[in-house]
């Protein structure tokens, strides 16, 4: 199997175990989860080299710009 399935095997055995546990058991899945998209996006955010091409559009950046988010650089 690959990565891709086995996540996805895991993931339904967890939520089928977390389900018959009980509420902390379901707690406990969440917080592994919301976790692991912490770390997935700070990955994301250092291998794609955002905060050196963020940090240069915020320089000249208005407050404008930073409340319609139009200081994030398009990536195309």
């Amino acid at each position: 199997m690959r990565a891709g399935s086995w996540f996805g095997a895991l993931f339904g055995v967890a939520v089928v175990l977390a389900s018959r546990l009980g509420t902390m058991a379901w707690r406990v899945m969440w917080l592994a989860v919301g976790i692991q998209l912490a770390v997935t996006a700070t990955l994301v955010w250092q291998r794609t080299r955002l905060p050196r091409q963020v940090r240069q559009r915020s320089e000249s950046a208005t407050l404008a710009d930073l409340l319609l988010f139009r200081h994030i650089p398009y990536l195309r």
